[in-house]
Parts: C-alpha cells; sequence; structure tokens
C-alpha cells in the first residue's frame, strides 16, 4: 500500500492521506464489484506485498479478473 501511495503522491502531487483516501476509495469500489475471492486477492497484494513475490499475487489477481470475464452463462 505504501508503495501504491508514493506512486500515486509522485504522479499527482497529492498530499500522503489524500493519495491514501483514494486509493482506499478505489479499493473499496473494486471490492464491492469484483467477486470476494478476487476482492480477498486484492486485499492481500496491497496488504501485505512482501509475503509472496508481489508479481505473483498480481498474476493471481488478474487471473481472478480475467475469469469473471471468460465465465459462460450457463
Amino acid at each position: 500500500m505504501n508503495e501504491l501511495v508514493k506512486l500515486l503522491t509522485d504522479k499527482t502531487g497529492l498530499p500522503d492521506d489524500k493519495a491514501r483516501l483514494a486509493i482506499e476509495t478505489v479499493i473499496g469500489f473494486l471490492k464491492q464489484r469484483l467477486p470476494s475471492a478476487v476482492g480477498e486477492q486484492l486485499s492481500s497484494c496491497l496488504s501485505n506485498p512482501a509475503s509472496e513475490g508481489i508479481a505473483e499475487k498480481v498474476k493471481g489477481v488478474a487471473k481472478g479478473v480475467g475469469n469473471v470475464f471468460t465465465k459462460k452463462a450457463g
């Protein structure tokens, strides 16, 4: 999360607290719209990126999102 806050502050000039609020707002929106398993992966990725390679976590989230869009109606 801190890495994302820094990226947003660097790119936009927002203060840290405003950048963090913006990120939390977007994450909350995504978690409401995505399946719970994908939302949990997203939260896990942002809360503790050092526990597992960040690239692997992002791939997992992307795979979950991809599965949502490729499911066929039954």
